[in-house]
């Protein structure tokens, strides 16, 4: 009590702290309650917060955070919110893009020797005492966090959750000290199986004060994008430009000179952006470090140019100062793909079962299950939870996935082994149950529709929450932006996020190994992945804004051809052409291979976007390019469509034009007298066909003549 406080207190002369808020609580819907409590004596709060504010919050899904001053003892001197502010001036570096309550708990206690402050955690239907709760409920941004590649990036958020209770093994340790010994070699890729942490190894580069004694500062790494299915050559060109343009001098100037010099030279958005800068910001002394985690998640045209540009960036002799590290899954095509065969692979292998158990026991500390809703209504897998723990744990299903999740698989007891069945998908299943058991009916309903819109997006925080809102619509759960985080908030660490808790938050899933385990779990939840693409298609539409605009870019028409509309992909994709030929070139070549998978190579759509693409290397200056696309292309037309089809005849003819724009006057000739006689057979000689071929035959005989002249 201050000195100056009434005695006795009452209801007319003081406020009643719990009392207070849990009235409040019974009558508001608020997105996340955070409390700071700078008074003596403060224990009896948290005590009564936890056992009177949790009813309400569980009620609601809601989610809090409270932190008072003092235990049973007095707060002395307004210590603590002068600690408070001091913290918020200076930041705290070992801690992420934002400062949450938990994270003042130390420096508190540190400052404030003559007390001890409390920390009380709700979420999820949890009381906790620990990290981990909503990172959405930050104080203020952690001004500590300004020299690191990803200050202020979207991707901030995804490297917290990477870095957040961070167990680094020894074999982990070592991987880490590999990358940073071979910082000579130009490319360096750190490759490993789904789940085995090499997204958090990637992390702690980017934030190496997190690891005690990592020989490497924050300026280490230049700039850094963690890939997904959405990356496209363009995206991460802008984006490392970006980063770039901040962290280098004479970068922005150098991507403006570029750009100028863009029509006539041919460049590309990976040479105005990256490639050309890079060799212009060369100087003695300096070297620029790139980071790409992911190189093998972007879809199948894009992971071929975005490997084409790494390989480029690490042979050519103007880029000597610029380095690359990479993170690549084992098994994929990536890691032994022939243009990066002159990387330095540095092998990270999955953790053992012991690494697991230790996590999971972290992760269960200081948790206090608050008590399972009412379950919902509907039909879920059987799940035996009084289950023996399995001796073996098969950690190739998902190495550290098993223990981010088993730790949060209801009911948790405290010091009990890990119950580990080995199968990724079952305890997926067992998490989204958790989930719905702890929570309320109506967030329940929403858990399905949720992760199958989640799913659709791919892995990795992609989707802005404005689009998730406007999806979930679509499945009739009309929820706000404060409902949509507390379903979030009760998926833990399924899902992952980028900015959150603010208007531009994106989310997604946490990572590409979920994706089908997920989906094996939406004949329970009863929910279809095609309605989620679609819902997401028919968000695209009604928003505007950059961060919805930009997703549309890259990942409508994937959704376009998951529902098996390729012929509205096909438009989409042509409406997104500009000016510069070499994009259009690049954004053909990346689309490509997504649409001959959705649906057949001789599929009139797969042909005609086929077509584009030769007709686009023709215009961006690739006649020999052009040549093999539309040879491709006859193949596949002479076998479905015949030699006499219009379609047929008019690739051989322009066929021709790249022959002869390759130099081969003769071939070009001899070639268009050749589709010349077949359309005016087929056409007739006055089909505009036919005078084309026509036309073009006379001008590439005056070009031979000419050459053959003396």
């Amino acid at each position: 009590m201050a000195n100056d406080s009434p005695l006795p207190p009452r209801s007319d002369n003081a406020f009643h702290l719990v009392q207070g808020i849990r009235e409040r609580l019974e009558t508001s819907a608020l997105d996340g309650l955070i409390v700071l409590v700078d008074a003596c004596e403060t224990e009896q709060g948290v005590r009564g917060a936890a056992h009177r504010w949790t009813g309400p919050l569980a009620h609601s899904a809601g989610r809090m955070e409270l932190l008072v001053a003092a235990g049973d003892g007095p707060a002395y001197a307004g210590c603590f919110t002068r600690t408070i502010l001091s913290t918020f001036g200076s930041g705290l570096p070992l801690r992420g893009e934002n400062l949450l309550p938990y994270d003042l708990v130390d420096p508190i206690a540190r400052d404030c020797l003559l007390q001890q402050p409390l920390h009380l955690s709700f979420t999820a239907g949890t009381v906790s005492a620990s990290s981990g709760g909503d990172a959405g409920l930050w104080l203020v941004p952690n001004v500590a966090r300004r020299r690191d590649a990803l200050t202020g990036r979207p991707a901030a958020g995804h490297v917290d959750q990477l870095t957040r209770r961070l167990l680094l093994t020894d074999t982990m340790r070592v991987c880490l000290a590999d990358v940073i010994d071979a910082s000579g070699q130009r490319l360096r890729a750190v490759v490993g199986p789904a789940g085995c942490g090499k997204s958090t190894l990637m992390a702690t580069l980017i934030r190496p004060s997190v690891v005690d004694g990592l020989p490497i500062a924050s300026e280490y790494v230049t700039a850094a994008v963690f890939l997904t299915v959405s990356s496209s050559l363009e995206s991460v060109a802008e984006e490392l430009s970006e980063q770039l343009a901040e962290r280098v001098p004479g970068y922005a100037e150098a991507c403006r000179l570029a750009r100028r010099r863009a029509d006539a030279a041919g460049f590309d958005v990976f040479d105005i952006c990256i490639r050309q800068p890079l060799a212009e910001v060369a100087r003695p002394g300096i070297r620029i470090t790139l980071l790409l985690d992911g190189l093998d998640q972007p879809e199948a045209g894009s992971r071929k140019l975005l490997v084409a540009g790494v390989a480029e960036l690490t042979r050519r002799d103007d880029l000597r100062h610029v380095r690359v590290i990479a993170g690549i899954r084992r098994g994929s095509d990536t890691d032994h793909n022939p243009d990066l065969a002159h990387m330095y692979r540095i092998e990270l292998p999955q953790p053992t079962a012991a690494d697991i158990d230790a996590l999971v026991q972290a992760g269960w500390r200081d948790l206090l299950p608050y008590g399972p809703a009412p379950a919902p209504e509907g039909p879920a897998p059987d799940g035996d939870w009084d289950e023996e723990p399995d001796e073996e744990l098969n950690i190739a299903a998902g190495g550290w996935l098993l223990a981010r999740l088993q730790g949060e698989v209801n009911p948790i007891v405290i010091g009990r082994p890990t119950v580990v069945t080995g199968d990724l998908e079952t305890i997926v299943a067992e998490r989204i149950q958790t989930a719905i058991y702890t929570t309320t009916s109506d967030i329940a309903a929403a858990i399905g529709p949720l992760l199958a819109i989640l799913v659709a997006a791919g892995a990795g925080p992609v989707l802005p929450v404005e689009l998730l809102d406007d999806a979930m619509s679509s499945f009739r759960e009309d929820l706000s932006a404060v409902r949509i985080r507390d379903v979030t908030v009760s998926l833990g660490s399924l899902i992952t996020r980028s900015r959150p808790g603010t208007a531009q938050e994106s989310l997604g899933i946490a990572h590409n190994s979920l994706l089908p385990e997920l989906t094996s779990a939406f004949a329970w939840l009863d929910v279809d992945i095609e309605d989620a693409h679609r819902a997401i298609i028919s968000a695209t539409l009604r928003h505007t804004s950059t961060a919805a605009a930009e997703y549309a870019r890259g990942s409508t028409p994937r959704h376009y051809l998951a529902c098996g509309d390729s012929g509205r992909a096909l438009a989409f994709i042509a409406a997104l052409e500009t000016p510069r030929t070499a994009d259009n070139r690049d954004l053909w070549s990346a689309w490509l291979p997504s649409i001959v998978a959705a649906v057949g190579s001789d599929h009139p759509d797969a042909l005609q976007a086929r077509e584009y693409l030769a007709t686009r290397r023709a215009e961006s200056g690739d006649p020999r390019g052009a040549f093999a696309e539309y040879a491709r292309l006859l193949d596949i037309q002479l076998e479905i469509l015949g030699p006499d089809h219009p379609g047929t005849l008019r690739t051989r003819h322009n066929l021709a034009v790249c022959l002869g724009e390759s130099g081969d006057l003769a071939g070009a000739v001899a070639d268009f007298a050749e589709v010349l006689a077949d359309r005016e057979r087929v056409l007739g000689p006055e089909d505009q066909d036919s005078k084309a071929s026509r036309k073009e035959l006379a001008q590439w005989r005056s070009k031979r003549d000419a050459q053959r002249s003396p």
